[in-house]
């Protein structure tokens, strides 16, 4: 509704949207109060009821229960799209309900190129063609699939990508389009076609760290602020990211410029992103521990209390940072078994992790049991001690005022990115 009194008051809005709104409000409650009572006439407690519910067609059966629900999704529907009409009127640069065939891209094949993922990354890039109704592009892609209930969210979020001046950070997205084969179940992907820079070395931020010796401290400070600046960009569209790590950290260097320093930050992986104003499942962390690592300790239970934000971020680029300073790749790819990738988690965290469970350290503050030595997904498994562990290795290993900086976004006492993204700025320039 908030959506609907701002966009209200837009002169360029489309005439009748709003009673278009209004209208299916009203049909969602109805439809409600239909499904309420239907709900009702549902007896669990008796033999015959239970027959009745599996057996018969009228009201307290299984097969009147899913016609009332099914009638209640259609108006459910017609809100979700309709609101987000509104919020592309009341967000977007232009003012102007976008045609969702700028965005939709078309398959040139039949098949569907997976393509293949960057070393020491979870970015995978692919070679060849796209085009929509309005343009065709040559060259070299990343994609990312995105699971999405409603195709009008999606388009709203590639309209939001990829608005004019987005600043840093956010590469280039043409668009998205619907992969030719569709996984079961009712969960429907979709592919988003982000188009890589040209005329660069391209790999992960993890990659650089993981292959290259170690830069002097005003170096990774820098590396640090083009990170910070790429997250500034992505709160400043309004949109929180919440998969930030250094393997989803698309970094790009000009051919020729390794020694200069020319080069760009770009935050990949935008499988989980959403508006800050917008929905949220409140879902926990991905269950996946390389991930999980970088993630607040309020984004690892299974359902949240608090909805995410952009100190949640922030909290990841605290851990990215602490990445970069201290040079050393926290994800160790491994080969395994069959020849499938493996992980590991990087040295210093279990080390850290298990002194201080000898030292009789309690777990929520960072001890772990000598038991789990060598064992990673049980080393990062408790959300509050890999956070204690983390701040723990900051005060340890790093400098004062580059520890502090880290601290205060891993203990939540800075309020946005561009405050962190200042402080870097300020850092780099007293090595000047």
């Amino acid at each position: 509704m908030q959506a609907l009194r701002v966009a209200s008051r837009d002169r360029l809005l489309p005439a009748g949207l709003e009673d278009q709104l209004r209208r299916a409000l009203a049909e969602v409650v109805s439809s409600l109060d239909k499904a309420q009572d239907s709900l009702g006439h549902v007896d669990e407690t008796t033999v015959f009821g239970r027959l009745r519910y599996t057996l018969w067609r009228g009201k307290g059966s299984k097969r009147h229960l899913d016609r009332v629900f099914q009638a209640l999704k259609t108006p459910c529907d017609e809100v979700t799209r309709l609101h987000l009409q509104f919020m592309s009127v009341s967000t977007s640069r232009s003012s102007h309900l976008l045609p969702a065939g700028i965005f939709k891209l078309k398959h040139e094949t039949k098949s569907c190129d997976p393509g293949v993922r960057l070393p020491n990354s979870d970015i995978v890039v692919s070679e060849g063609s796209y085009s929509s109704d309005r343009m065709r592009v040559d060259g070299m892609f990343v994609l990312e699939r995105k699971a999405m209930q409603n195709e009008n969210e999606l388009q709203f979020l590639s309209a939001r990508l990829s608005e004019p001046g987005k600043g840093a950070g956010v590469l280039p997205l043409l668009g998205y389009r619907e992969p030719v084969y569709q996984e079961p179940g009712n969960r429907k992907d979709f592919e988003l076609i982000f188009q890589m820079p040209t005329r660069c070395v391209c790999e992960s931020l993890a990659n650089r760290i993981a292959e290259s010796p170690v830069p002097d401290i005003a170096e990774r400070l820098r590396l640090c602020h083009a990170v910070s600046t790429a997250v500034v960009s992505v709160h400043k569209l309004e949109l929180v990211h919440k998969a930030i790590t250094t393997r989803t950290i698309l970094m790009s260097t000009d051919v020729g410029a390794q020694a200069t320093g020319g080069y760009n930050m770009y935050l990949q992986d935008w499988s989980h992103i959403r508006e800050l104003s917008g929905a949220t499942s409140r879902c926990g962390a991905d269950d996946n521990w390389p991930k999980r690592i970088y993630q607040h300790p309020e984004r690892q239970s299974t359902m949240l209390e608090e909805a995410y934000g952009p100190q949640h971020d922030i909290y990841s680029l605290g851990v990215c940072m602490l990445e970069v300073l201290l040079w050393t790749p926290f994800v160790i790819e491994k080969m395994g078994v069959g020849g499938e990738v493996d992980y590991e988690i990087c040295q210093v965290f279990e080390t850290r992790g298990l002194a201080l469970g000898a030292q009789g350290v309690s777990v929520e503050e960072g001890g772990l049991p000598a038991r789990y030595k060598g064992i990673s997904a049980k080393v990062t498994d408790n959300a509050r001690a890999t956070c204690a562990i983390w701040k723990d290795i900051a005060r340890t290993s790093l400098q004062y005022n580059e520890a502090e900086v880290v601290l205060k976004c891993l203990e939540g006492r800075i309020g946005t990115a561009s405050e962190v993204s200042g402080e870097l700025q300020a850092m780099v320039r007293a090595y000047a």
